[in-house]
């Protein structure tokens, strides 16, 4: 009996210190597993929770991938500058790598005509194309402009040809354009060479006219040569400008030196025809058609445009 009531004590002891052993390690509630298992960590065995700017800075990231999905990466595309917009008139169109690079040179000589200057273009691996305006760019080919103080004047196609300068310095620069009007260009940079001129200040154009004396302006629409009227015309170029778009029944007029040439170009907004080279303008709109007319006496390659919108309307040829 003794020896029982000694046995149990035993057990009831060992029994307690076991309580005791388990109160210590786990609440009520835990599991010996869980009373076991490690504590969950970050990355860097921080206990602590996740630095909200973290989760901000992935959303971010998110929010860019999906921005990117839909507009694209326009790191490239957005910002090249090098291909072409169509009659862009001043867009880059950066010479291929391994293309030959075209170039330019010009030189001018001052004739007894004040302010008229004879200027000769050197070309070298470039190929001037007349009847590829307007079409698609071709590496080496193409054709040029006429610059002053950096502002187009005028297309041309001639390698030796007479301009007028203006009253004072101005810079006087040919470019190398492609079919479709962009500049070529090397690294950013287009492809032009010139110099600077000093000008006569008189109204004079490269068929060593004074148009200011020479034209009637009584009409406001109307260009005409003094001593010619609309009987005179023997070449008639007709254009109608409508909704931004220019209809003509031929883009390319054939001319023969001497030969009366009568434009007669309809529009539905205000704008002003220019007979580059000859440098005849008149004004057109709504109310009233633009009429140019005038005597082909300088051979060449000119361009009629309007000035405004630099619409092309036709290409006159006088040979």
């Amino acid at each position: 009996m003794q020896l029982s009531r000694l046995r149990l004590l035993g057990a009831l002891f060992a029994m307690a210190l076991l309580a005791a052993a388990c109160g210590s390690d786990a609440t009520p509630t835990e599991t010996a597993a869980e009373a076991d298992a490690p504590a969950a960590t970050n990355e860097d065995d921080s206990t602590e929770a996740a630095d909200p700017a973290t989760d901000d800075d992935a959303m971010d990231d998110d929010a860019m991938d999906e921005h990117d999905a839909d507009h694209g990466d326009d790191s490239d595309e957005d910002h090249d500058h090098g291909d072409h917009d169509h009659e862009g008139h001043g867009s880059l169109a950066e010479v291929a790598e391994g293309d030959p690079i075209p170039g330019v040179d010009v030189s001018f000589a001052e004739t007894d005509d004040p302010g008229m200057f004879m200027m000769t273009v050197t070309l070298t691996n470039f190929t001037i194309t007349p009847d590829n305006v307007d079409g698609d760019s071709v590496p080496n080919e193409g054709h040029m402009h006429l610059l002053i103080d950096g502002e187009k004047l005028e297309r041309f196609y001639e390698t030796e040809r007479m301009i007028a300068v203006p009253e004072g310095e101005h810079l006087v620069e040919v470019e190398l354009n492609t079919n479709d009007h962009a500049a070529w260009a090397v690294d950013g940079v287009a492809i032009r060479a010139g110099e600077t001129l000093a000008g006569s200040g008189e109204a004079m154009t490269d068929d060593g006219h004074d148009h200011d004396d020479d034209h009637d302006h009584s009409n406001a629409n109307a260009a005409i040569e003094e001593g010619l009227s609309p009987d005179d015309a023997t070449v008639m170029v007709t254009a109608a400008f409508t909704g931004g778009k220019v209809d003509t029944e031929s883009d390319r007029v054939e001319v023969s030196l001497g030969d009366i040439v009568m434009v007669t170009v309809a529009s539905d907004v205000d704008e002003e025809v220019h007979v580059h080279g000859y440098d005849i303008l008149a004004d057109v709109g709504p109310d009233a058609d633009g009429v140019i007319l005038f005597t082909a006496d300088v051979p060449g390659r000119f361009e009629i445009e309007f000035e405004t919108s630099r619409a092309f309307i036709a290409e006159i040829v006088v040979s």
